[in-house]
């Protein structure tokens, strides 16, 4: 879960930096699934793979983690790619739309 938390710090950051281009929470968010969600995804991805593997093995609580691992990090980027872009609008953090 460490990994989620990291990918959401990542995504804050980059957004952040996007919106003080031109203080527009949807055009940041765009920008930032472009540049950043790739690699977040791409991390995921990877990750949960690497415990799809783990199933294969002959313990059984390990066999019943794999997959809840896998799922928790497969829920955590798509809350990153779709709710985090609409509470960072909705809540504006960063400031008023259109203010640098």
């Amino acid at each position: 879960m460490g990994i989620a938390v990291d990918d959401t710090i990542h995504c804050m950051h980059r957004f952040r930096v996007q919106f003080r281009e031109d203080g527009n929470y949807w055009a940041a968010a765009w920008r930032c699934h472009r540049s950043v969600g790739r690699a977040i995804f791409y991390r995921s991805v990877t990750i949960t793979l690497g415990f799809s593997i783990t199933a294969l093995s002959d313990f059984v609580p390990t066999i019943t983690f794999a997959p809840l691992a896998g799922g928790a990090m497969m829920a955590a980027l798509v809350a990153d790619l779709t709710v985090l872009p609409v509470l960072l609008a909705v809540f504006r953090p960063f400031g008023s739309a259109g203010a640098r």
